[in-house]
C-alpha cells in the first residue's frame, strides 16, 4: 500500500504557475516482504521523474522532496511507522508546520488513504512537550526576516506585513488546536484564517483584512507569472500597463497603495498574532 502527500502550496490547494510540487510517499506492506524499500525508492524515482520530464514546450513540474521526514538527508520513500515515530519523536516545529497543510493526493486504496489521514491527524495532535510551537513560530519568522531581506518593494513573500507572514500567523492558529482545524480540512492559508475566525482565534475585521490581504497577494503573483519567468519582485515598467488591466486597477499609484496598506495592517497583525517586530 501507498500513498503521495502533497505538501506546501500543493498541499494547500494554492499552486501558481511558478510553483514546485513538495511531494512525500508513504508506504506500507508486509514485514516479510523482500527488499520492500527499494522497490518503493524505485517507485519513488519514476514518480518525480515522469512528473518532471522535460518535453517540447519545456518542463512539466520541479518536484521538491526536502518536506519529507529527515529533509534531504532522507529516504526518499518513507515507511508509515517511521513517518509515525519521526512526528512523534524527531520532526521540528516548522515540520509540523508543514504537515498543517499535508494532503492525500493518491493512494493505492481507500482504506490506506483513510489510515494515512489517521496517522496524520495523530502525528499533529501527539503532544511533543519538547517543543514550544508560539516561541518558536516566533524565533523562526524573526530569523527568517534577519536573513532573508526582500529584493525589491513587489517581494511580495519577503516583505514586512508580506505573504509569509500571513502564512506563519495562519499555521500558528492551527498547531493551536490541530484536531479541529484537521476536522474541517483547513489546509489552504485562506481556509485556515475562516476556521480561526470561528474558533474566535480572529475577530471578524483582522480576518477579513489577512484573507483579502492574502488574495490580493496571490493574484498578483499568478497575475506576473502570465507575464515573465521571474518572479514578481522582478516586475519592470514594460509590464506593468498589463498587470494594472488585468489586476482591474486603473492606475499605479492606486495599485501600490492598496499594496502598501496591505503591508501596513498584515504587518501589524503579525505584531499581534506572532508577536514579531
Amino acid at each position: 500500500q501507498y500513498a503521495v502527500l502533497g505538501l506546501g502550496k500543493f498541499g494547500g490547494r494554492e499552486l501558481s504557475l511558478s510553483s514546485d510540487l513538495d511531494i512525500m510517499l508513504v508506504y506500507q506492506a508486509d514485514d516479510d516482504a523482500p527488499d520492500i524499500h527499494t522497490q518503493f525508492t524505485r517507485l519513488t524515482r519514476r514518480l518525480v521523474s515522469g512528473l518532471s520530464v522535460q518535453t517540447a514546450e519545456g518542463g512539466l513540474f520541479d518536484v521538491d522532496m526536502a518536506l519529507r521526514p529527515s529533509g534531504r538527508s532522507g529516504p526518499v520513500a518513507v515507511s508509515l511507522d517511521s513517518f509515525s515515530s519521526y512526528y512523534a519523536k524527531d520532526a521540528w516545529t516548522w515540520e509540523f508546520m508543514a504537515l498543517s497543510r499535508a494532503r492525500v493526493i493518491t493512494a493505492s486504496s481507500p482504506e490506506f488513504a483513510g489510515l494515512l489521514r489517521q496517522h496524520l491527524l495523530t502525528a499533529l495532535t501527539v503532544p511533543r512537550p519538547d517543543l514550544d510551537f508560539e516561541e518558536d513560530i516566533k524565533d523562526m519568522l524573526a530569523r527568517t526576516k534577519r536573513e532573508k531581506k526582500p529584493t525589491s518593494d513587489w517581494d511580495i513573500k519577503e516583505q514586512n506585513g508580506g505573504l509569509r507572514d500571513i502564512e506563519y500567523i495562519a499555521q500558528s492558529f492551527y498547531l493551536r488546536d490541530p484536531k479541529a482545524f484537521a476536522q474541517v480540512d483547513a489546509v489552504s492559508t485562506k481556509t485556515m484564517l475562516g476556521f480561526a475566525r470561528e474558533q474566535t482565534y480572529l475577530s471578524d475585521e483582522d480576518c477579513k483584512t489577512l484573507q483579502q490581504a492574502c488574495v490580493f497577494y496571490m493574484q498578483a503573483q499568478q497575475v506576473f507569472s502570465l507575464l515573465s519567468s521571474k518572479s514578481i519582485a522582478h516586475i519592470t515598467t514594460e509590464h506593468l500597463a498589463t498587470f494594472l488591466e488585468i489586476m482591474e486597477y486603473e492606475t499605479e499609484a492606486e495599485l501600490i497603495a492598496e499594496r502598501n496598506r496591505f503591508y501596513d495592517d498584515i504587518t501589524r497583525l503579525s505584531r499581534k498574532f506572532v508577536g514579531v517586530l
